[in-house]
């Protein structure tokens, strides 16, 4: 039976902690609970105080129904969030968890935190979700298609809760968390899983004896995966936490798959008669399979097992070279960089976590405000409530003396301008729409004759004497001469200046 060595994060642990009495003290204060419904609630605390118990407690096998236990304590928590606080001010419920990589030694001095907050539940929670998800996924036998694709969804599902709790859980964690739920430690374990889960993918390809193009570009992504996770893993802040054997297991598998992302490339080659780089590349995962030996345990036969192919591979393309192809053999530094295929990605966290959660009564019948009743249906016409007429455009017109209505089904008219009467020779008639409009129209052009208009309009005093001197036909009287020229019998209005 061929092994992999894939990793899992450990759990968390925690003790028993009673929440009937607070939460239902709590209950009781804040709701306002009868009697009637105080024993649904001291029912559904019970139910709760045991979830509690058989999620965080209790021995969780490596199997889908312990995670769907974990994960419905979850979402029960989201659900009472901001229902039922639990602070150190209202209402208090020491959590205390320990550090899941807490090697027992006596000089730690951040084994376990206790905080009185239900983030700091839910964050503790969270983690062992993910964890318990990594560790589903690395127990797989990979013996079937469903059995890789199962490890393979689950360490997507892992990494995604891993980075999910890396950008909120020091909004959740109000003082210095532990060690494993440090933002640089939870983004190293996502980058992990991340990894695992293309090499699951790899590993599907293999048995399916996908084509040697296919398979450079996934073995090259496992390789850049495994060096992302290593860079992590190596920073100092982390360091420690790790196992020896994470360490070399990670380290190993990135010169592996280095190595076997060349031998790919190298069938490539060989099928397109190009000794001389299939030669080359041969050579060099030879040589990354001897420093990845120096890391990688031998009981990993999965990867192991490649490793005759390319020995075999390298003697065959060697003895043809040296007998048909005469090729040199190509210098690897001026060979082209391999392509690389994401297939992999951590998968978004989305809640509620359990497929058609409802919650327990917990949730439902304490916290829950009654639902607001539906607004009544009109009574049916009758013959004292006749049925109204439709409404009218005139209907729906404001009443006289009101301030107009909004009418949507009336047309909005836009104000206009008010219209000035023009006057030819003083006034340029107005361009038609769409021609070129002169970049200055002269309202009125002074000359000697006449220093200023004499039109209707020009003068507010003289617009009432304009109609009966129309009608006279005379030209409308000058400002300072029309009343002195009239007085003299200027003739019907006739003008001075003509």
């Amino acid at each position: 039976m061929a092994t992999f060595g894939f990793l899992s994060a450990p759990l968390k642990s925690t003790n028993e902690v009673d929440l009937v009495k607070p939460l239902t003290s709590y209950i009781d204060n804040v709701y306002n609970t009868s009697d009637n419904n105080r024993s649904d609630v001291a029912e559904a605390v019970q139910e709760l105080n045991k979830l509690r118990s058989k999620a965080c407690c209790q021995p969780l096998d490596k199997h889908q129904s312990a995670l769907d236990v974990l994960t419905r304590y979850y979402d029960q928590l989201v659900a009472i969030e901001n229902k039922i606080i639990i602070s150190a001010t209202q209402n208090p419920v020491v959590f205390k968890w320990k550090d899941a990589f807490d090697k027992g030694s006596l000089f730690s001095s951040r084994a376990s935190l206790s905080l009185s907050d239900g983030s700091f539940e839910r964050a503790a929670v969270l983690f062992n979700i993910g964890s318990l998800m990594s560790q589903i996924g690395a127990a797989q036998q990979f013996h079937t298609d469903d059995e890789i694709k199962v490890s393979a969804k689950l360490f997507q599902q892992s990494a995604g809760v891993f980075a999910r709790l890396r950008d909120v859980v020091l909004g959740m964690v109000q003082q210095e968390p532990t060690p494993d739920l440090m933002p640089d430690t939870l983004a190293a374990l996502s980058a992990l899983m991340t990894a695992q889960a293309q090499e699951a993918i790899y590993i599907k390809g293999h048995k399916d004896k996908m084509k040697a193009t296919s398979m450079v570009k996934i073995s090259a992504q496992v390789a850049e995966f495994y060096s992302e996770a290593q860079k992590m893993m190596s920073k100092d802040i982390v360091r420690g936490l790790w196992d020896k054997d994470w360490s070399a297991i990670v380290s190993g598998k990135n010169l592996a798959y280095q190595a076997l992302a060349q031998y790919h490339q190298s069938e490539v080659c060989g099928e397109a008669r190009q000794i001389g780089e299939q030669l080359s590349r041969l050579a060099e995962s030879l040589k990354l399979f001897d420093t990845a030996q120096k890391y990688l345990p031998r009981d990993i036969t999965g990867i192991w097992d490649i490793y005759p192919s390319v020995s075999k591979a390298h003697a065959a393309a060697k003895k043809d070279n040296d007998f048909i192809y005469h090729e040199k053999v190509s210098d690897f530094r001026t060979l082209p960089t391999l392509p690389k295929a994401v297939l992999a990605k951590p998968t978004p966290m989305q809640t509620p976590m359990t497929p058609s959660f409802r919650g327990t009564n917990a949730a439902q019948s304490p916290a829950n405000a009654p639902p607001r009743p539906p607004p009544p249906r009109p009574a049916a016409p009758s013959v004292e409530s006749p049925i109204p007429p439709p409404r009218t455009q005139q209907s729906m017109q404001a009443t006289p003396g009101a301030p107009p209505q909004y009418n949507p089904y009336q047309q909005q008219q836009q104000p206009q301008m008010q219209q000035f009467q023009q006057h030819p020779g003083y006034y340029q008639q107005p361009m038609p729409y769409g021609q070129p409009q002169p970049m200055f129209q002269p309202q009125y052009q002074p000359t000697f004759a006449a220093p200023y208009p004499t039109f209707p309009g020009a003068f507010p005093s003289y617009q009432q004497q304009w109609p009966q001197q129309q009608q006279q036909g005379g030209f409308p009287p000058n400002p300072q001469f029309g009343q002195q020229n009239q007085q003299q019998g200027g003739g019907g209005g006739a003008n001075p200046f003509q």
